[in-house]
């Protein structure tokens, strides 16, 4: 066989091989290689499978307890769980809240608190839309002694609820801050928001005891015991 024909076979056979896998599928509106059996994807008649998506689990609410009516007893706790460092520093001056009519509603006690120096208290839940903190103190003179308390959000680090000062003038014998037909002699402060955490901090100075009492309205009790 001459060179020729040998250039001539050889040119043959690439253009048929051009041909059966160029120029054929362009034809029938496939693109070049796709008849070649092996190669899979999009347009050879695989399926991507589709993922599942599973929704989470809804949890089962937590059902909190009524209250029994007898009162609670809150303790303290170290204060640095709060991120405190108590001091025997004058705190923030009180805030001032115009007076408000007394209330008709006969009190019962909820929870108390009894100590004798400064202290961080647990956290208190108060389930009621209202509720009065009374709270006296024991000091070991009129002269030098300052109590203060700090009624804290526990949902909100940032939040004061009310800031209650009273320095030694507040403790001289006849003073009139106390209100002893309500209160039994004891401060108060009435607070008219509710259904929320709660934690104390006080603070005092030349302070023998001091006693504590979150109060509710009694009616409150009686429609949850209906």
């Amino acid at each position: 066989m001459e060179k020729a024909d040998v250039v001539s076979l050889v040119a043959a056979i690439v253009i048929v091989i051009i041909v059966a896998v160029v120029v054929k599928p362009m034809v029938n509106g496939e693109g070049p290689g796709q008849d070649i059996g092996g190669v899979t994807g999009p347009g050879n008649g695989s399926v991507i499978p589709t993922p599942t998506v599973t929704d989470p689990p809804i949890p089962t609410p937590t059902v909190t307890p009524g209250w029994d009516g007898k009162p609670q007893e809150i303790g303290f706790v170290d204060p640095s769980s709060y991120n405190l460092s108590l001091t025997k520093d004058h705190v923030q001056a009180p805030i001032r809240y115009p007076a408000l009519p007394q209330s008709t509603n006969k009190m019962v006690t909820y929870a108390e608190i009894h100590g004798t120096e400064s202290g961080t208290t647990e956290i208190v839940h108060i389930p009621y839309p209202y509720w009065e903190l009374w709270y006296e103190a024991d000091p070991y003179n009129t002269e030098f002694c300052f109590l203060n308390i700090q009624v804290m959000d526990a949902n909100d680090p940032n939040r004061f609820v009310r800031i209650l000062s009273h320095p030694h003038a507040d403790f001289k014998q006849g003073n009139s801050t106390k209100d002893d037909s309500e209160t039994d002699g004891m401060w108060s402060e009435k607070l008219f928001e509710g259904y929320r955490d709660y934690w104390f901090v006080i603070n005092t100075y030349c302070i023998k005891s001091y006693d504590l009492k979150v109060m509710v309205p009694e009616r409150y009790v009686e429609q949850q015991s209906d």
